[in-house]
């Protein structure tokens, strides 16, 4: 078994009271479970254990919350996802399948619960040793879909939008939402998004202007070669949008440029910490039908504290079991049933 620490990665699925059937911690299962809500979305715990030496793995780096460690699966150089052929089947090629579904998901307002018959979410996870890039493929299925965007950065957020958030060296913290009594304006604008940055990606626009940065380094950061994205989503209803994007995950960034910025290294077997965010907006822009994060986290937009954990994984290792047939004809069914 080649690769790093010649890892398998063997995913324990288990619940508050009782042990629920494993499958990789790819989680698709519990979608027909969301469409009937007849049951809250599982408390889910994976344990990644090393086999060489019957050793158990244990990072020196902690969890940011939860018991959750999300497979990154790394992006083969040779056959690497189009972010522009509006569909996941190349993700699935190279992908054991999605990393992240609806159940993962709880709400911060109401009973908690995401229902997969109002929002359903599927969301591959990759990096590339080769661009040092995060990657994102985001299905999203909305009953009631808002995007009326007009492309202006300031505006993006009162649509149907995804949030997410990244700690490519997994140390946590502040990183918005600094105290004006405590810093000067110009201390400010150099630490927001310094440490940890925070995007925001909509999967349509008039002008094309697909993602923003929400710290002074927007002008530069969420271009090429750094950032990578497109969008596509239907006129139907309910909707269904995809978001594809490559993303450079930074130690230290610099709103001067990324001469005076830290990238973050990316390599197997590294812990690093993220979020996703589902903002939710059902009657019109700005007026908030629901709003949905990873283990029901709050305060994700200054404090990486509140980010979960995701574990990069070698390509050429033995991984994890395939994801399972019925994991993959939950999401199937899903789809099919929205159109």
């Amino acid at each position: 078994m080649p690769g790093f620490l010649r890892m398998a990665a063997v995913v324990l699925i288990a619940r508050t009271g009782g042990a629920k059937r494993a499958h990789q911690g790819l989680y698709f299962s519990h979608l027909r479970t969301a469409v009937e809500r007849s049951a809250r979305p599982l408390g889910w715990a994976v344990v990644f254990c090393l086999v060489t030496g019957c050793l158990v793995c244990a990072s020196a780096t902690y969890a940011h919350v939860g018991d959750v460690l999300y497979p990154i699966y790394e992006l083969p150089e040779s056959f690497p996802p189009d972010l522009r052929d509006q569909s996941v089947s190349d993700w699935e090629e190279v992908t054991p399948g999605a990393s992240i579904t609806t159940g993962d998901f709880a709400s911060l307002t109401g009973d908690g619960i995401l229902y997969a018959d109002e929002l359903a979410v599927s969301i591959y996870l990759g990096w590339s040793r080769t661009d040092g890039r995060l990657y994102f493929a985001i299905e999203r299925i909305d009953d009631v879909y808002v995007n009326e965007y007009e492309g202006t950065n300031t505006d993006m957020w009162r649509h149907d939008n995804v949030e997410i958030m990244i700690d490519g060296d997994h140390s946590g913290g502040l990183y918005d939402g600094f105290s004006l009594n405590a810093y000067s304006d110009e201390e400010i604008k150099r630490l927001r998004d310094a440490q940890a940055q925070m995007y925001v990606a909509i999967a349509e626009s008039p002008t094309e202007k697909l993602i923003y940065n929400l710290g002074a380094a927007e002008a530069w950061v969420t271009q090429s070669p750094w950032v990578e994205i497109s969008g596509y989503q239907t006129d139907t209803s309910p909707n269904y949008s995809l978001i594809e994007a490559a993303i450079t995950p930074w130690d230290d960034l610099n709103y001067e440029g990324p001469s005076q910025s830290q990238a973050s290294a990316l390599y197997e077997g590294k812990i690093i910490g993220f979020q996703i965010s589902l903002p939710d907006f059902d009657e019109a822009p700005g007026e908030f039908a629901g709003y949905y994060s990873l283990l029901e986290t709050a305060n994700t937009w200054k404090t990486a504290d509140s980010f979960v954990d995701g574990i990069l994984l070698c390509e050429t290792c033995d991984s994890s079991p395939n994801l399972s047939a019925v994991g993959r004809d939950s999401w199937a069914r899903i789809k099919a049933s929205f159109r």
